[in-house]
């Protein structure tokens, strides 16, 4: 978004304002006035959409990142690398300059959403979700969320309600 590699971004600090520049001010008044969490994240959503995406000149990953997207993060670093011919060890290099993150920690939370929005779509039980998203058992899915978002997956059920609606006010 900003025209950076990823591992530039990650885990790192920098002043709002020297990045988001003058409309930063702006959008403090509009999320101060918001009347709800909704309305606030709307208008995040809308500030951070306004600003231009700089093109940028390696899109080496883009085909490897709509893979892992389409097969919900259930797809070994192994195949991607071969796919991309490229080592393993090469591989994760370029993917973590690119997103800031390895592909497994990346694989690790496109499968968690997919848990998430799995669970708010079908209402099926966590352990049919962890078996359909190739998790080794429940256990192995529960170590994740906890990873993740610091909850069990039982935990957060009652907020995927809140997330569908905020998913659904988003396309």
């Amino acid at each position: 978004m900003f025209g950076l590699p990823g591992s530039l971004l990650v885990d790192e600090h920098y002043d709002a304002g020297a990045v988001l520049g003058s409309r930063l001010p702006e959008l403090r008044e509009m999320l101060g006035e918001a009347g709800s969490f909704e309305e606030r994240v709307q208008i995040t959503n809308g500030f951070f959409l306004a600003i231009p995406a700089p093109v940028l000149k390696s899109r080496e990953m883009d085909s490897v990142i709509r893979a892992m997207i389409a097969k919900n993060g259930c797809i070994g670093v192994q195949n991607l690398a071969h796919d991309a011919g490229l080592s393993v060890r090469q591989f994760e290099r370029r993917f973590i300059t690119v997103l800031g993150i390895s592909p497994k920690v990346y694989a690790r939370i496109l499968r968690f959403e997919a848990a998430l929005h799995r669970k708010s779509e079908t209402g099926h039980n966590w352990t049919t979700i962890a078996h359909d998203l190739g998790y080794h058992d429940q256990m192995h899915m529960i170590h994740d969320f906890e990873s993740l978002s610091g909850k069990r997956p039982k935990s957060l059920t009652p907020h995927l309600e809140l997330l569908a609606s905020m998913a659904a006010q988003s396309l």
